[in-house]
């Protein structure tokens, strides 16, 4: 939805590097034939900004245009458009089913937004209920809501044990398999290169550890504000993969004022400032 606002119709990466989605077109077919990952051509509903595990599963053909779906419930008309995704991460079904595993082995009481009906996770999460189905429709992980905090290291470990990671957000945390915002950006790094023959300087903004990846990869990496109004110091920057180390030269660093959606704001002014 917010894609469609802005009018943005470039690549974009979804569910912290789960899958990298790019319209059908964008980049060449010889491009796309370097890059390691498995690649799926699906539609798109325009209005809704994302696809569905239906829409995954078919094989599409026609690739040129665009076509439309008539909603015969709702009597609206909506427009689709051919994309390609790359996934990067393991399903949320094997995910979820991992996770039941060790709630029931381990008998550690948490919950994910599975767990919650819509009503319930608009409520506690204090989003609408039309965010609350985008932040339950997940594809690549699951989202962590309620654990008891005597239970963090014992849930840690056996998540790692089960072959999955927990990436940190800024209220609650995402498991996953397979997902990396810096692998995503990596990915999408090589095609616009390839695109623009390396003339393009890359921007990143971030305020969180699952930021690190991606920040490293930047030519200018900026960060804005926690909600507590902190930035992540040069310790929280560094973050482990298994045991490889990942981190960042704390120096390249730029702090940009503003919280949440005003320090993005503040970032992408400061960008547009210093690009003139």
């Amino acid at each position: 939805m917010v894609r469609k606002d802005l009018g943005l119709t470039d690549p974009y990466i979804i569910e912290n590097g789960g899958a990298v989605v790019i319209p059908k077109g964008y980049f060449s077919d010889s491009a796309l034939r370097t890059i390691e990952y498995s690649q799926r051509e699906i539609e798109e509903m325009e209005n809704e900004g994302a696809y569905t595990n239906d829409e995954k599963s078919r094989n599409l053909a026609d690739s040129e245009r665009s076509s439309t779906i008539h909603d015969s419930r709702t009597h609206t008309t909506k427009k689709t458009s051919k994309v390609i995704v790359m996934e990067l991460g393991e399903s949320a079904d094997s995910i979820r089913a991992k996770l039941s595993y060790i709630r029931k082995k381990y008998d550690i009481n948490f919950k994910g937004a599975a767990d919650f009906s819509i009503e319930e996770l608009s409520n506690l999460v204090s989003i609408s209920k039309e965010q609350a189905k985008r932040m339950a429709k997940r594809d690549y992980g699951e989202t962590i809501l309620q654990i008891q905090r005597k239970d963090f290291s014992r849930f840690f470990k056996y998540v790692k044990a089960e072959g999955m990671k927990v990436i940190y957000g800024g209220r609650f945390f995402d498991v996953t398999i397979g997902t990396d915002k810096g692998l995503a950006v990596g990915l999408l790094k090589r095609l616009f290169n390839n695109k623009l023959h390396n003339d393009v300087t890359f921007f990143g903004i971030g305020d969180s550890t699952n930021d690190v990846p991606m920040l490293n990869l930047m030519d200018v990496p900026i960060l804005v504000q926690r909600p507590n109004s902190s930035w992540l110091n040069n310790e929280e920057m560094k973050m482990k993969t298994g045991s490889d180390s990942v981190g960042i030269d704390f120096a390249r660093i730029i702090k940009v004022e503003g919280v949440g959606p005003n320090g993005w704001e503040n970032a992408i002014n400061k960008i547009i400032l210093e690009s003139n």
